[in-house]
């Protein structure tokens, strides 16, 4: 036991020379009106609720959920429709308007369930976390914002064709790639139906004798996970949806049994530190909201946040500072931002593991 507390321990410090030390810095809580967070070692201040501007503005619904064995530090629901504008995209959520701009690297994971809303042909939306400027957050401006979504829209070449589905995107402004990019592949049809239960095609009937019935689960769950290193000017977004009962645990993880996880990397010009002018790009603000787009229908929309929880760093580590030098070829310097992800990665699993102890220490 002591062999093995010293090697853990080895590792750990090992991790943090090269891609710095990881600190659980958030955690929200929903016991009250107030979104006091049970953890903020930082003092960063209270989720607020946010909307995005336009007259009239979305009609907007907020419900606390109170504490419970399953529902530790409470949740809160969102729930957000369309009332005018419907060449406007809007969105509601909540947000935390004082993230460190000096962190190096950060992990934003959000743990949500139950996302409702409707599947027509005409309809997109999506549950969205992201980091940015604080005065992007109710914007549309994907010049300021670092974008992870589960989104609901139709899965087909034309509206007269498909069906209902959903997909995982990170959106990337239309100034650094071409329209559509960052859009993710459509989720297999029975990861879809675990998040959204009961919605079928519109040509199948649900009670029809040549169809099998779809395992209904009383309250789906899925987490979606961003992170970002500003170091490497590089991110990785990451979808995972809990099994309805066996499934598989990866670690890092959110921590239950998992029916499907995909991730993938990808780049932001809001990533780096300075902009094309030499101006910092100060990511300030964390969240997580409802979005729906300005063609994407009126709603309502729904989810329940359960787990908003934030990690970071303040020092790039010695990978990090390897991979920020100019004098390094390409190949190599991707070889370090390779390796500085894969350590991140690691190091901030450990820190969750250890975070997830201390809260079972305090909920007992």
């Amino acid at each position: 036991m002591i062999i093995e507390k010293f090697l853990a321990e080895a590792e750990v410090a090992i991790a943090e020379f090269f891609v710095g030390s990881p600190m659980f810095l958030y955690g929200a809580g929903f016991e009250t009106s107030a979104m006091v967070p049970f953890h903020n070692p930082l003092g960063l201040g209270n989720l607020e609720q946010a909307t995005s501007a336009g007259t009239p503005a979305p009609k907007t619904t907020t419900q606390f959920i109170p504490v419970s064995t399953r529902f530790p530090h409470g949740a809160v629901r969102l729930e957000m429709e369309r009332q005018a504008n419907p060449e406007e995209s809007i969105g509601f959520g909540v947000v935390l308007s004082t993230l460190p701009t000096w962190l190096k690297t950060f992990r934003i994971m959000v743990t949500c369930s139950i996302p409702s809303g409707p599947h027509s042909a005409l309809d997109t939306w999506a549950v969205v976390v992201q980091a940015c400027d604080a005065s992007a957050f109710t914007t549309d401006n994907r010049d300021r914002k670092i974008i992870a979504t589960l989104q609901s829209a139709w899965n087909a070449p034309t509206p007269a064709t498909g069906r209902p589905g959903a997909r995982m995107n990170h959106p990337l402004p239309t100034s650094f790639a071409p329209p559509g990019s960052g859009t993710g592949p459509w989720l297999p049809q029975d990861i879809f139906d675990l998040l959204f239960p009961g919605v079928t095609p519109p040509w199948v009937s649900p009670t029809a004798p040549d169809t099998e019935p779809v395992p209904l689960v009383a309250e789906p769950v899925f987490t979606l996970q961003l992170d970002v290193d500003r170091a490497a000017a590089s991110g990785h977004c990451t979808l995972f949806v809990k099994a309805p009962g066996s499934g598989y645990i990866v670690d890092p993880g959110p921590g239950y049994a998992l029916a499907h996880v995909q991730g993938r990397d990808f780049v932001h010009p809001f990533m780096r530190p300075l902009d094309a002018n030499g101006q910092p790009n100060a990511i300030s603000a964390a969240g997580v909201n409802l979005a729906i787009t300005g063609t994407g229908g009126d709603g309502p929309v729904s989810v329940v946040v359960e787990d908003f929880l934030i990690f970071g760093t303040g020092d790039p580590g010695l990978l990090g500072m390897l991979a920020d030098a100019s004098f390094w070829p390409s190949p190599v310097k991707q070889a370090f931002r390779e390796a500085r992800s894969r350590l991140t990665d690691w190091s901030f699993a450990h820190a969750a593991r250890r975070m997830a102890k201390s809260r079972l220490r305090q909920d007992r």
